[in-house]
């Protein structure tokens, strides 16, 4: 009788372990599975986005637009980045395009940003030769260096509440034909349209206070200037 009982009471208590066991793998999985700090990526509709905050207090997270996996020319065609993107159960706000985050994606013909985006950071399209279309929305205030050096954009409106271009941001810009500065921008960053050989206008509020070095250095078409102000040159 004892031995019956002494085998029951193992059985109860390999049945007790195992679901201990299973139950420590299950939290552990659900864990993993809802667990991402700052800095971690992810992949959301085939684009890479960077965590920049998590979400708290019933508030959503925040990421920018990714280099993914470290390496350009991924991207191609006509791309639509949305407001928001969820990863794990967690929903994020998408509110920048990152560093180099389409730099040299030659095949990239169109770009559509979201009015949650206000920072377009350094050398984001970067040698995107095939890139013609961009509509840079109104929540946008910063556009970094070297942004659109190189690509194939024909015209750009500037939207006002963008209070800085960075150097170079236009540089080499072919095919770009006229650009429109808003009222918002105090001054222009030397190199900024520097060799954009097609450029024939570009209007300057009286907001410009100051034109760094070598802004329009090279553009050999450029025929008209409209300027409301003054300002100081290089």
């Amino acid at each position: 009788m004892e031995s019956y009982i002494l085998h029951d009471f193992k059985k109860v208590l390999w049945v007790i372990l195992i679901t201990a066991i299973m139950s420590a793998v299950i939290l552990q999985v659900k864990g993993d599975s809802i667990s991402a700090a700052v800095g971690d990526k992810f992949k959301y509709n085939g684009i890479a986005y960077t965590i920049i905050t998590e979400p708290t207090g019933g508030d959503k997270g925040t990421v920018e637009v990714a280099l993914e996996a470290d390496v350009d020319s991924s991207y191609s065609g006509d791309i639509i980045i949305p407001a928001t993107v969820t990863n794990s159960g967690n929903t994020y706000d998408v509110i920048a395009i990152g560093k180099y985050a389409f730099s040299n994606c030659t095949s990239l013909t169109s770009v559509q940003l979201p009015n949650s985006i206000k920072d377009i950071r350094h050398y984001a399209f970067y040698g995107c030769t095939g890139l013609n279309s961009i509509i840079i929305p109104k929540s946008v205030n910063y556009i970094g260096e070297w942004v659109f050096r190189g690509s194939g954009i024909i015209n750009m409106v500037i939207p006002n509440g963008v209070t800085y271009i960075g150097s170079y941001a236009f540089d080499g810009c072919k095919n770009l034909t006229s650009i429109v500065i808003p009222n918002s921008i105090t001054s222009i960053e030397g190199n900024t349209f520097r060799s954009c050989s097609m450029l024939t206008s570009i209007t300057i509020p009286s907001s410009v206070t100051s034109i760094g070095d070598l802004a329009f250095a090279g553009c050999s078409s450029l025929r008209s200037v409209y300027f409301d102000g003054s300002a100081t040159c290089c």
